[in-house]
């Protein structure tokens, strides 16, 4: 609080964005969110966060939030975690505390080293691919006899 320098890889740091809604530390919601301006989620949230309309919306998760829904929003930025799929029109970004259980869909991504995803990423230019395909040349398959190789 008092004495500490913010730095520009702490998610508190002030944007261009206004955050009109702050979901403290102790504080739980159990419910959708409807959004028409951004929201910065510090304790826990249990529905999904959605925007009004064509709303530009930030939503931004603290090293000590956590969301267990799906979060809809122009930008979302991650230092907490999240149990559910990111859809952002815009910019994802991960700090390095960020643990997210889910897939991410979004024009940019920003991951910072230590973030992890368990999901899917796609950014605008390469979409999601399904689990990888093992294919395996029976030409290059060693010949088994007797039941050994």
């Amino acid at each position: 609080m008092f004495g500490t320098r913010r730095t520009a890889d702490d998610p508190s740091v002030a944007t261009k964005e206004r955050f009109a809604t702050l979901i403290g530390e102790r504080t739980t919601i159990k419910g959708d969110l409807s959004l028409a301006e951004g929201v910065r989620i510090d304790g826990r949230l249990e529905g999904n966060t959605g925007r009004e309309g064509d709303a530009p919306v930030t939503v931004v998760i603290g090293q000590n939030g956590s969301v267990t829904g799906n979060i809809v929003a122009t930008r979302v930025v991650v230092a907490g975690q999240v149990l559910g799929t990111i859809q952002a029109d815009e910019e994802v970004e991960l700090h390095a505390t960020a643990v997210i259980q889910g897939d991410v869909h979004c024009k940019s991504l920003r991951i910072a080293h230590g973030a992890r995803v368990m999901g899917r990423i796609a950014t605008a230019d390469h979409p999601a691919v399904s689990r990888p395909t093992l294919v395996v040349d029976q030409r290059d398959v060693p010949k088994v006899a007797n039941g050994s190789a």
